[in-house]
């Protein structure tokens, strides 16, 4: 009786592993051999991939990018052949390795599968690695970690032969296609010229890899530059079930994500990652205010990157930057000269207006105690305080500067802002200017190369004195007209004589 049990138990082994190998009860016997072509390919969303693969060639989704350089682990899988669990073979969903860097083994369905025969292959030539003359059997398939995926295809049993998808024979060709995606993350301000102390909001976008739920980390960090200063509570959090939409679904802070700020670095850690699932990206918005600090800077500008933490199921840690982004402010720059002799004039004073008629009004650009520029109708233009800026010499110019202007309003074209200068102190002796002086930012004299700054040069006449009441000159003149009057009445006379002798 033991011996019938111990014979019936490797029959259902033989007939189990045959069944897993993809051996039917009519089908040939399988070859001894095979090869297993892997073909890498990177997508933008993994769920656009066809149907599981059958072990023939397929069509590879439009938009997928080969990939080589990619490195695959390949190891034999021990079948056990005696015991409760010979002939088991094991399941793709339910795989788990003993060390993912250097398995040994692994479980599945609670049962142990010893790994032997490790061989090593990189894809080239088009995203494809080969390994050839593989011995009959299963084999797991490891992809190594590359920086330019979010996650390596999960670990997966492969039959070499393997039988086709209708039953009745082999392939000895065995083509794998295991897919990644491709992790983006942008960053963008809301406008890339401002004034000093205006509020610009910044939008992070990053995608959400499929199997985010299993997932260890994910999370926006962007550390700001000093010339922003992070408004606080100021974070909000979209979801978007579509790449690329413009809005979504509000994600609420509680239990889905929080919001931190130390020493200028915003970390955005999202601590429900199965809240995840159902979008294709998330979309981070936050604000800052662009203080003097701008001015430290070069090109007057503001650069700054953010960056997806992610760790993905193994424990990989990766980083994805975003490309740059800038914020700058312009610069108005006045050079004081004499209009006959070119020479420099210090200790004029000067304010700016945002048009003509705010000019003629006396509605100037003011600044708020924290340095803010203020115009007329803002808020707190009336508690603000007069922006004056004078002309100071050095280096032989004397010049006066307005900094922290924003040169044009964003977008297609950019529209570049004209200011009017007013001369409301001029140099001791000289006239103030009789009407306010407009610069224009340009495209062409507002660049990252001129500093976003316009250099004006202004000029003044000396003035005109009028002799004073009663001094020498004023009395010459009386002289002379009494002189002037006095012959002609002479000449009155003589004329009047001439003419009665004549008669």
């Amino acid at each position: 009786m033991k011996k019938l049990k111990k014979l019936t138990a490797l029959l259902t082994g033989a007939l189990l592993m045959a069944t897993s190998l993809g051996i039917t009860a009519f089908a040939a016997e399988a070859p001894q051999t095979g090869n297993l072509i892997i073909h890498k390919y990177l997508m933008d969303d993994v769920s656009q991939a066809n149907e599981p693969g059958t072990g023939g060639e397929v069509e590879v989704p439009e938009g997928a990018e080969a990939l080589d350089g990619i490195t695959f682990n390949v190891y034999k899988v021990t079948i056990p052949d005696s015991g409760n669990d010979a002939g088991k073979v094991p399941v793709n969903d339910d795989i788990m390795l003993d060390d993912y860097a250097n398995p040994t083994k692994i479980t599945s369905d609670g049962v142990d599968f010893s790994l032997t025969d490790k061989q090593s292959k990189t894809t080239t030539g088009g995203g494809t690695a080969t390994f050839s003359n593989l011995d009959r059997g299963y084999y797991l398939v490891v992809e190594q970690a590359d920086p330019r995926v979010a996650s390596p295809a999960a670990p997966t049993v492969v039959a070499v032969p393997m039988t086709n998808d209708e039953g009745t024979g082999w392939i000895t060709e065995v083509h794998m296609y295991p897919k990644n995606e491709g992790v983006t993350v942008t960053k963008a301000p809301d406008v890339t010229s401002a004034f000093i102390g205006e509020t610009v909001t910044w939008t992070v976008t990053a995608s959400v890899p499929t199997g985010i739920e299993n997932a260890k980390k994910y999370a926006v960090v962007d550390t700001l530059d000093d010339a922003l200063t992070y408004v606080d509570g100021s974070v909000k959090v979209e979801g978007l079930t579509q790449a690329g939409a413009v809005s979504g679904t509000s994600i609420a802070e509680t239990g889905n994500w929080q919001a931190s700020e130390a020493d200028g670095t915003l970390t955005v850690n999202f601590t429900n990652l199965a809240g995840l699932k159902d979008y294709k990206q998330i979309k981070v918005t936050f604000e800052t205010i662009v203080n003097e600090g701008i001015m430290e800077n070069p090109d007057y500008t503001v650069t700054n990157t953010a960056k997806l933490d992610f760790t993905n199921q193994f424990g990989e840690v990766k980083e994805f930057d975003t490309d740059e982004t800038t914020v700058h402010t312009g610069v108005i720059k006045i050079e004081k000269t004499d209009a006959n002799t070119g020479n420099a004039l210090a200790g004029a004073e000067f304010q700016i207006a945002t048009s003509a008629e705010n000019a003629n009004a006396g509605n100037f650009l003011k600044k708020t105690a924290d340095g803010k520029i203020v115009d007329s109708g803002d808020a707190e233009y009336e508690q603000a305080s007069p922006w004056i800026v004078t002309s100071t010499e050095n280096g032989g110019k004397a010049v006066a500067a307005f900094e922290g202007l924003k040169d044009y309003t964003d977008g297609e074209p950019n529209e570049y802002k004209s200011y009017w200068i007013v001369e409301t102190k001029a140099p001791e002796g000289y006239n103030l200017l009789s009407a306010p002086v407009k610069v224009d930012f340009t495209a062409e004299n507002s660049t990252a190369d001129t500093d976003y700054t316009v250099t004006v040069q202004v000029k003044n006449t000396t003035g005109f004195t009028l002799p004073k009441t009663g001094d020498i000159g004023t009395i010459l003149f009386t002289v002379a007209g009494v002189g002037l009057i006095g012959a002609a009445v002479i000449l009155l006379i003589a004329s009047r004589k001439r003419k009665e002798e004549t008669e």
